[in-house]
């Protein structure tokens, strides 16, 4: 136990980003969806669940994510490979954002169903990741120009 505590407090921020960025918003967002099972299960259940759902939000933006480097990368041949603390922590402030969206359109709206906020969720992604990809090809582009 000694060496995970000193582990964890080694890495601070990594450990700081994780319980911030994969624990509270599942809470939060469990606790939004549905008050009944919130307060039904116990202690332990609702951690794990709370995280599995923020990690499933978070390994799509992953995805995502991975894909517009991974074609930043081929487009910018003088630009030095992207940073795994990109790959991994961008999508993170996305899936608190995406989570935080939800929430609001669920407290603004007692209707909206899951399957909307995760259609919305999925076009507004797609279309940062056409919008990232038609950027960069218009950069490319113009930079062979000059050239």
């Amino acid at each position: 136990m000694d060496k995970l505590v000193e582990f964890l407090t080694a890495r601070i921020f990594y450990t700081v980003a994780i319980i911030g960025g994969l624990l509270f918003p599942g809470l939060i967002f469990v606790f939004v969806w549905d008050r009944d099972f919130f307060s039904s299960i116990s202690f332990l259940l609702l951690l794990v669940f709370s995280t599995a759902v923020s990690f499933m939000v978070y390994i799509a933006n992953v995805l995502f994510m991975s894909y517009v480097m991974m074609f930043e990368d081929k487009m910018n041949s003088e630009k030095e490979p992207s940073d795994i603390h990109d790959l991994l922590g961008i999508p993170l402030i996305f899936s608190v954002i995406e989570m935080s969206v939800a929430m609001i359109a669920k407290l603004y709206n007692k209707n909206i169903s899951i399957f909307i906020c995760v259609i919305i969720l999925l076009i507004a992604l797609i279309s940062f990741t056409i919008s990232k990809c038609i950027y960069l090809k218009v950069k490319s582009g113009m930079n062979n120009r000059k050239k």
